[in-house]
């Protein structure tokens, strides 16, 4: 899977993407071929990419060096399509002469802040600079120079002289001239490909890297830790959420977890946060697994072959199908899946939510009890009672008994923490949680009393 194709599919993870600052030109066409990788040798090499510009965004002395880079990156043009005439050894004209002589200047002093900076140096472009620049001016502008011809520069003279009897004639053979020295340039550079093309996509890598570890440090972001047993996370938050509840003037409660490959059901409130830890732990594998850092205190990651989901709001109304059949087509494709990867990070909300209580518990027990005997890590949502099935249980605490003494912000009064969870009845908080939302008083009092009758 390509990121390109993942912040299609994922908005959490478009949103962590969108706050990537870069500048180079060719950056976010190179961030978009970033592959869902599930090597780890090549994910620790991302991973010290990030802390070794975090390192250089925490010295004070390498500020100045960082700004001018990001100076020049901003200058950087995506010259791809020059370099593919190069390779395939056509004619360029000025404009694309122009762009590879400009880019080979700017190569030059980004080199000179990454030696500074002690850093990997870009390909040494210095010939085919000489060749652009033959004045050795160093400007960032080409022309067909008198100095590549003295029969070029005579006839140029003499056009200056404005002897209008002889203009036409000259300016022909000037311009037979200049296209002789054009493709004199044009195969001189052609070498030059493989040299401008690596150049090229290291001054994105480097823009993608630094941009990862401003990311990193704007959210409080850690390295995650690859082990092949358990996921798990300390003091792990929502970005998206966390901007949005700041906006609000409201803090966001952290939660730990560990998933391994013993099945979770996750029971707890309405409002309990259920749904956005299923989006947090599907937006921090896709960081992991991209080369990113993640928004926790600490991490450990599990490398999956893939995500697989089925979340309450996704409903395939381009096919007709209802909120029940749509879900029941993505459990049946989770399930056809995960026989076929080698290992999945599964995800489920609410399953079965919108069938009737005896069959929808028969439903997510018959689903836990198939992942039950796979290696996979899953984690379902539900609100049903007495499920039947081996896995652990999980329940997000509630609400706290502050609650009932300040009604103004219930989201402030709610634990979020995950506990264990030994009893067989999902908690029932629903009535509560309204009345504390000032809903009307008679609709509350009917809801109790039918309540406590069923009870009996």
């Amino acid at each position: 899977m390509l990121l390109k194709k993942a912040i299609e599919e994922w908005s959490a993870f478009r949103f962590m993407i969108d706050e990537m600052e870069l500048f180079a030109g060719n950056s976010r066409k190179e961030l978009y071929k970033t592959t869902f990788s599930k090597n780890s040798i090549e994910l620790e090499k991302c991973y010290d990419s990030i802390a070794y510009w975090l390192e250089q965004l925490n010295d004070s002395s390498k500020t100045e060096s960082i700004e001018a880079l990001t100076l020049l990156f901003n200058e950087v043009m995506d010259i791809e399509g020059s370099i593919n005439h190069l390779k395939q050894r056509m004619l360029l004209d000025d404009i694309e002469l122009f762009e590879i002589k400009q880019f080979g200047l700017l190569s030059l002093k980004i080199n000179t802040i990454l030696k500074r900076l002690g850093y990997e140096l870009l390909p040494d472009l210095k010939e085919s600079i000489d060749l652009l620049d033959p004045e050795n001016q160093r400007l960032a502008s080409f022309y067909i120079y008198d100095c590549y011809d003295k029969k070029l520069a005579d006839i140029r003279k003499v056009l200056r002289s404005q002897k209008e009897e002889q203009e036409i004639e000259l300016i022909l053979q000037a311009q037979e001239i200049e296209n002789k020295i054009r493709k004199e340039l044009s195969e001189h550079l052609w070498s030059y490909d493989n040299a401008l093309r690596k150049a090229l996509k290291q001054i994105a890598r480097i823009d993608i890297d630094l941009s990862k570890a401003k990311l990193a440090l704007r959210f409080s972001c850690c390295k995650p830790e690859i082990n092949n047993k358990e996921i798990s996370y300390q003091g792990l938050y929502n970005p998206k959420l966390k901007i949005s509840l700041e906006q609000q003037k409201k803090e966001i409660q952290p939660v730990d977890i560990t998933i391994n490959t013993t099945p979770i059901l996750l029971t707890g409130i309405n409002m309990g946060g259920k749904s956005v830890l299923l989006r947090t732990l599907a937006l921090v594998q896709l960081l992991s697994q991209f080369g990113f850092y993640v928004p926790s205190r600490k991490a450990n990651v599990v490398l999956v072959d893939t995500i697989l989901c089925s979340m309450s709001d996704e409903q395939d109304e381009t096919q007709g199908l209802s909120s029940f059949a749509s879900e029941m087509k993505q459990i049946d494709h989770i399930l056809s899946t995960i026989h076929k990867e080698k290992k999945s990070l599964i995800l489920v909300d609410e399953l079965a939510r919108t069938t009737n209580p005896a069959e929808g518990r028969a439903l997510v027990s018959s689903f836990l009890t198939i992942l039950s005997s796979t290696e996979n890590y899953c984690i379902v949502t539900s609100h049903y009672d007495s499920i039947e099935a081996s896995c652990e249980r999980l329940r997000v605490k509630g609400l706290r008994k502050e609650a009932l003494l300040d009604t103004s912000n219930i989201e402030k009064w709610i634990d979020y923490t995950l506990v264990p969870d030994d009893s067989e009845h999902a908690p029932q908080e629903a009535i509560r949680i309204a009345q504390l939302l000032g809903i009307n008083e008679e609709f509350i009092d009917m809801a109790k009393k039918i309540y406590l009758n069923q009870k009996k």
